[in-house]
């Protein structure tokens, strides 16, 4: 039988078997276990106001539609954690196999599958908890759960055959890649872009109607100024010549992080689609998928370089540090 310090212990997977379970905001549970899983008091009010977050009871939607946010439990992270891993197990079986040529893939071998495994769980541990994901508590069932599983691996297994397709072989966004595409491949993009825009917008007009969109927003801008970074540095460090290369896995991720409101049942499908998209291009090609800009290696590092802009991002942290953390404290402490 289920205890009562398993209920409310947010490191056990029981809570995920009760139909009730502490996933759900709820502003009448009571404090001890509310404030445990991160409630709508004032600290994480506080703390999501200084990146410019809605309400955050409105967040939680306690009081109409009912989410679960999947971020305060560690063991609904390790429940899509271990979705991931068999995603992961099935695209490498594909990978394997004789439906996939030589030349799609990297070498296939014991250290690439072992590497491999290491960085799909760092990347989707780190996307799974940095998209910040709120699912209706009528999707979070079993069933659900199994059905974004399935469409996590159809989404991988599916995409690797697409690139055995003749005219999908050397399909890439680079420079000026419109311009060399077969029209069957066109006609292909246009009509998956078509519906992912349909359902892209779907799910900003739920974010906007339940005031989650400048979260959404944040954790989107987020990722681009991560890569905006990365540019930088390049071009700081003299790196030439520097082309954009757009990988499907950053592509993927980049469109998993518009469906992170999971209302409907297309915006978690979808979102299980990119996953495995992800999952399917680290599997095939390694930690390379995360390459955006290609460029040769660059000169060697001036350390008056390197100096200078360790200063200045010293000095803007601690700009930082000094505005925000006696903030960041008190929302901590706050009861």
């Amino acid at each position: 039988m289920m205890s009562k310090d398993d209920t409310n212990n947010p490191y056990s997977f029981k809570p995920l078997l009760k139909r009730n379970n502490n996933l759900k905001y709820n502003k009448h549970d009571d404090d001890e276990n509310y404030n445990t899983l991160g409630g709508t008091n004032g600290r994480t009010n506080d703390f999501y106001s200084l990146v410019g977050s809605t309400d955050f009871e409105n967040e939680g939607y306690s009081s109409t539609k009912q989410h679960y946010n999947l971020n305060y439990l560690s063991s609904s992270t390790f429940l899509f954690l271990g979705m991931y891993n068999i995603v992961f197990l099935w695209s490498e079986t594909l990978q394997s196999s004789k439906f996939i040529s030589d030349a799609a893939h990297n070498k296939n071998n014991a250290i690439s599958v072992a590497y491999n495994f290491l960085f799909i769980n760092i990347i989707s541990y780190s996307l799974y908890k940095f998209s910040n994901i709120s699912i209706n508590k009528k999707l979070f069932t079993r069933i659900g759960l199994f059905i974004y599983l399935i469409f996590s691996i159809l989404g991988a297994c599916v995409f690797a055959l697409m690139g055995e397709l003749p005219y999908f072989k050397h399909f890439a966004i680079v420079n000026n890649f419109w311009k060399h595409l077969d029209s069957r491949a066109i006609v292909t993009v246009v009509f998956f872009s078509f519906i992912i825009s349909a359902c892209a917008i779907l799910e900003i007009a739920d974010s906007i109607m339940m005031r989650k969109c400048k979260k959404e927003l944040f954790i989107i801008l987020s990722f681009c100024f991560i890569y905006a970074v990365v540019l930088f540095y390049l071009d700081y460090f003299k790196a030439e010549p520097i082309e954009y290369h757009v990988h499907h896995a950053i592509f993927a991720a980049f469109l998993s992080l518009l469906f992170t409101n999971w209302d409907r049942w297309s915006t978690m499908i979808w979102h299980a689609i990119f996953m495995g998209i992800v999952i399917e291009g680290i599997n095939f090609y390694g930690i390379g998928e995360l390459y955006l800009f290609i460029t040769d290696n660059g000169p060697t590092i001036d350390i008056i370089s390197i100096i200078v802009i360790s200063c200045l991002c010293t000095v803007i942290y601690l700009f930082y540090f000094t505005l925000f953390f006696h903030k960041i404290r008190q929302a901590f402490h706050k009861d």
